[in-house]
């Protein structure tokens, strides 16, 4: 009889968790993630005097769209 195989991670390990978002993330990409960042940034429009956030969104959609 072949003995048990003891677990690597216990099921509260945060490294487990990290591991396996990582994993996931990586396995289901967004392949339509850079034209909705363009759509986005077609949309974008600075509201009131909101210029940080804008930029912030700006910034984040150049990134996603993968703009320098």
């Amino acid at each position: 009889m072949i003995p048990p195989i003891q677990p690597i991670y216990a099921d509260n390990d945060e490294n487990l968790w990290n591991e396996f978002v990582n994993d996931f993330a990586q396995a289901f990409v967004d392949t339509a993630a850079a034209e909705q960042a363009y759509v986005d940034l077609s949309k974008l429009e600075m509201k009131g005097d909101e210029i940080d956030k804008y930029i912030a969104t700006f910034e984040h959609l150049l990134a996603r769209a993968g703009w320098d």
